[in-house]
């Protein structure tokens, strides 16, 4: 396996540098001043993030209407024809940026839409009066108010209940295809607020498992500052509101199915929780987080930057598979569909797939790019490489 790490790691350096020239060269022709980082510093990778974003926004100022029409989702008529406003632009660059930084408001303000701007995909939230939540017609347990941070008419805030389920739930086909997602509550803690402590996310593929399946891959989340423990940490969001991530998926949007998000939580007394929506957005920004340094590349970089991915052929996807994919894909239980090497090396990291008539499963760890068996027979994980 050491062999396929050492191409993979020349791999991305060789489209690193070649990119870093590029941009350079481009930033280089609109301000000279860059020309001093460019001859001290031989890889893009030398930079931190955000100067090598800065580099890819010297780069769009180049491009024409056409080309900023690449960026946009192949829908975009259909959803901006969907918003509560009119939204107006003059250029289809206006337009892309406005939505990387002012989701509207779609089908009578039920849910918004944004673009992420470091990927370029689709961004939802389903806001609260659209998610089901358990006991929200009781006026003793939930009040529907207004909240003059929400992009939203109402939120729901919680006052009093044992059994806090909330469930939200979007059609894969309107999420961007072969991208990881990740479902996040956005919410605020009010004045008072107690038991929120810890509770489970829960994501299900409504058209593929039941409830008791997707339970027991719930993850702990904790809603209020806590000390120790596992699970996910809420953060603050730039929008005033907080978030935690309820789980992930990776959407290869191969039929009309259904992810739901679901919290779940019947142990203790609750109250104090402001809801205002459930967002599904990409995860690139974890999954740079979690690369090491050396094998950042092809993942990270923004869809305006031409997609370094795509300079990568089939064959160079192909080092990065196990020598032995096509007889590891050989004994799933469901058929494994892919168009291209990248696609199956991607959904290898986001969706395991069943081997030996249900025996184990199958996907690479993300984190230290291995191969990772989960034998059910023995309840054991074993890596290898």
């Amino acid at each position: 396996m050491s062999n396929i790490y050492d191409r993979w790691e020349r791999l991305v350096e060789a489209v690193m540098r070649r990119e870093h020239d590029r941009e350079l060269a481009l930033a280089h022709s609109r301000d000279p001043s860059t020309s001093s980082i460019s001859s001290s510093s031989n890889s893009i990778s030398d930079f931190p993030f955000h100067y090598q974003n800065l580099q890819l926004e010297a780069s769009t100022s180049r491009l024409n209407d056409a080309e900023w029409k690449i960026f946009l989702p192949s829908d975009y008529k259909k959803i901006i024809a969907r918003s509560v406003t009119p939204v107006t632009y003059k250029t289809a660059k206006d337009l892309y940026l406005n939505l990387c930084d002012s989701p509207i408001l779609l089908d009578g303000g039920k849910m918004s839409f944004h673009i992420d701007k470091i990927t370029g995909k689709k961004c939802y939230m389903i806001g609260a009066r659209e998610l089901l939540i358990s006991w929200s017609d009781t006026p003793r347990k939930w009040r529907w108010t207004s909240h003059v941070d929400s992009r939203f008419l109402l939120v729901a805030e919680l006052l009093n209940v044992w059994w806090l389920e909330i469930r939200g739930k979007i059609q894969t086909k309107m999420l961007s295809p072969k991208t990881s997602y990740a479902a996040y509550l956005v919410f605020k803690l009010g004045e008072e607020f107690s038991g929120l402590g810890s509770v489970n996310g829960i994501i299900r593929l409504v058209n593929r498992e039941e409830d008791s399946d997707a339970a027991k891959r719930a993850r702990p989340m904790h809603l209020q500052p806590v000390e120790g423990g596992n699970g996910q940490i809420a953060a603050m969001r730039s929008d005033g509101w907080m978030e935690v991530e309820m789980g992930n998926f990776y959407n290869n949007q191969r039929d009309n199915g259904i992810v739901e998000a679901r919290l779940l939580e019947t142990t203790f007394m609750k109250s104090g929780l402001i809801v205002e929506g459930i967002e599904f957005r990409p995860t690139a920004h974890a999954d740079f987080e979690e690369v090491s340094e050396e094998k950042r590349g092809i993942r990270i970089f923004p869809k305006h930057e031409a997609c370094n991915s795509n300079t990568v052929n089939d064959k160079d996807w192909e080092i990065l598979l196990p020598s032995d994919y096509e007889e590891i894909i050989s004994r799933s239980v469901d058929p494994v569909a892919y168009e291209n090497k990248k696609d199956l090396y991607l959904s290898f990291w986001d969706t395991p797939i069943l081997l030996d008539g249900g025996n184990m499963s199958f996907h690479l760890d993300k984190k230290n790019w291995k191969e990772v068996l989960y034998d059910w027979s023995k309840g054991a994980y074993n890596c290898i490489g």
